[in-house]
């Protein structure tokens, strides 16, 4: 995996930066992940990533998470994945 580190140059610089570290982590997520990602937000906030959204796995928010703080790091990273219990496919 590649970080992409913003490097506080000028704001449309800056801003470059910044969606190709979203680019990076969406890509990576996608690829290294065995379920549907289709249903996630990934936003900055800030140099904070924020990663939203609902799937049908379990385990989802952990794995999205660890591939999100190996690029990033893990102290600019939110993860807020909801799991629905009523979906058959959840159980």
């Amino acid at each position: 995996m590649v970080l992409i580190a913003p490097d506080g140059g000028r704001p449309h610089e800056r801003s470059a930066d910044a969606a190709a570290l979203l680019a990076s982590i969406r890509c990576a997520v996608s690829s290294e992940t065995t379920f549907e990602t289709g249903g996630l937000c990934f936003r900055l906030l800030g140099d904070v990533v924020i990663i939203e959204g609902v799937l049908r796995e379990r385990d989802a928010s952990d794995t999205i998470r660890r591939i999100a703080e190996e690029i990033a790091g893990a102290e600019r990273v939110i993860v807020r994945i909801g799991c629905p219990l009523d979906l058959p496919e959840a159980k």
